[in-house]
C-alpha cells in the first residue's frame, strides 16, 4: 500500500470562485449496485428514534427535526477508471465532458507566487529546481485538476433530494489541486470550477493534461521518491460514487443552531456519534459535518459587507442569519475509498439557493476546512 500523498503546508481556508454551465438534454441513468455501509436514517421517524435514544429531550427534538434535510451520501469503491462507464459519478481518473468543452483552467496563481515567496525563505531551497518550476507556473495559465463527477439522476434515483437541485445531469468539479489557495483567488483566476452538463448524450472522456506540476505541487523526481508513478502525477486514483438516501440535521456549529442555542447544541454528543463508512467521504445536499465554523456565516457576512467580531460572534450572527441562510452546502467531499488519496479536512461546494434556483454555476464558491 503507498503512503499518504504529503500536504505540504497546513491550509486553513480558501474561497474560490468561477464555474461553467452547458446546456443539454438529459438522457437516463442506471444506479449500480452500491458497496455495503450503514442504513444512515432513510425516514424522519428513524432520525427522530435515534435523537431519542441519544437522550435529546422531547422539546429540543421537536425543534431540531424540522431542520432535517434530505441528503444524498455518496459511498465510493476504487475500480480502474477504464472499468467505469462514460457519465457515472466517480471521484478521479478522467472527466466526461462535452466534446466541445474546452478543458477548465486557472489564470495566473496569486496563491502560488505567495508559495513561491515562502519557499525562498527556507534553507536550502532559493536555488532549488522545483522551486523555479512553481515559480514559473503560478506566473502563467495552467489546466485545473479533476477532482469528481456527480450523475445527479443517480442520485435522484436514491431518494428524494433539496427540490433545488437538478435531478438529471452531471455536475462536475475541478480545482487547482498544486497550489490549493488558502483564501479566495479572484474569479478571473477562476482556481476552482463546477460546471453543470445537463446534456450528457454527447460526453466524451477527456484525456488528462499535464497541470504543470504534479498533484499537491510535486515534481515528478519527488512522486518517484515517494513510491508513485508518472500515472500519479496528474489525476487522482478513480474510485466509482454510489447514492445512498439520508437524513441529515446541522451541525453543533452551523448557523441555524448556533442562532438558536448558542454554543449549547443539545444534540452535540449525538452528532459526536454518528458513524460513517470509509469510503463516504462526500454528500449531495443536505447539512455536512463542520470542522470550523459554518462557511455560510463568513459568505453572508460578506454579501452584507459586515465581519464577523470576536466579541459578539453569536450576536453578530443572528444579524447576518438572513443573508447567511440563503447559502447552501451543494456538495462536500473529504474523502473516498482510495490508499493514496488524503484530503486533510473538508470541502464544501457552496452556492446561494437564488443562483442554484437559477443555474448559474459560475457563483459557486469552495471553502476548505482542516483542524
Amino acid at each position: 500500500m503507498k503512503q499518504d500523498f504529503p500536504q505540504g503546508f497546513s491550509r486553513r481556508f480558501f474561497l474560490a470562485g468561477c464555474a461553467t454551465t452547458a446546456l443539454a438534454v438529459p438522457v437516463l441513468s442506471v444506479r449500480a449496485a452500491e458497496p455495503a455501509g450503514p442504513t444512515y436514517f432513510p425516514d424522519i421517524d428513524s432520525l427522530a428514534a435515534s435523537l431519542e435514544k441519544a437522550g435529546v429531550p422531547a422539546l429540543d427534538r421537536r425543534n431540531l427535526l424540522p431542520l432535517a434535510k434530505p441528503t444524498i451520501i455518496m459511498r465510493s469503491k476504487a475500480m480502474p477508471d477504464n472499468d467505469l462507464p462514460v457519465g457515472c459519478g466517480k471521484f478521479g481518473g478522467a472527466p466526461d465532458l462535452p466534446a466541445e468543452m474546452p478543458w477548465p483552467t486557472r489564470g495566473p496563481s496569486e496563491a502560488g507566487k505567495q508559495e513561491v515567496e515562502i519557499i525562498r525563505t527556507l534553507p536550502g531551497m532559493p536555488g532549488n529546481n522545483s522551486v523555479r518550476i512553481k515559480e514559473e507556473l503560478a506566473g502563467r495559465e495552467a489546466p485545473l485538476a479533476f477532482v469528481m463527477q456527480i450523475d445527479l439522476a443517480a442520485c435522484a434515483a436514491a431518494g428524494a433530494m433539496d427540490p433545488d437541485i437538478p435531478t438529471s445531469g452531471l455536475l462536475s468539479i475541478f480545482f487547482d489541486f498544486v497550489f490549493r489557495p488558502w483564501f479566495a483567488e479572484s474569479r478571473e483566476n477562476s482556481d476552482f470550477r463546477l460546471i453543470y452538463t445537463a446534456v450528457t448524450d454527447n460526453l466524451v472522456r477527456r484525456p488528462i493534461p499535464d497541470l504543470g506540476l504534479g498533484l499537491w505541487g510535486y515534481t515528478l523526481e519527488e512522486m518517484v521518491a515517494i513510491g508513485y508513478g508518472k500515472e500519479d502525477m496528474h489525476a487522482f486514483t478513480a474510485a466509482r460514487l454510489y447514492p445512498d438516501f439520508t437524513y441529515s440535521l446541522p451541525d453543533a456549529k452551523a448557523q441555524p443552531v448556533v442562532v438558536r442555542y448558542g454554543l449549547d447544541a443539545p444534540h452535540r454528543a449525538w452528532l459526536e456519534k454518528l458513524n460513517f463508512s470509509s469510503g463516504d467521504g462526500g454528500q449531495v445536499g443536505g447539512w455536512p459535518l463542520l470542522i470550523q465554523q459554518d462557511p455560510a456565516n463568513d459568505l453572508g457576512a460578506a454579501d452584507l459587507g459586515q465581519t464577523l467580531s470576536g466579541y459578539d460572534y453569536i450576536g453578530d450572527m443572528r444579524k447576518i442569519s438572513p443573508a447567511a441562510s440563503e447559502w447552501m452546502t451543494l456538495v462536500t467531499f473529504a474523502g473516498y475509498d482510495s490508499d493514496s488519496v488524503d484530503f486533510d479536512g473538508t470541502y464544501y461546494v457552496m452556492m446561494r439557493r437564488s443562483d442554484l434556483k437559477a443555474r448559474d454555476f459560475s457563483k459557486a464558491c469552495i471553502v476548505y476546512q482542516t483542524s
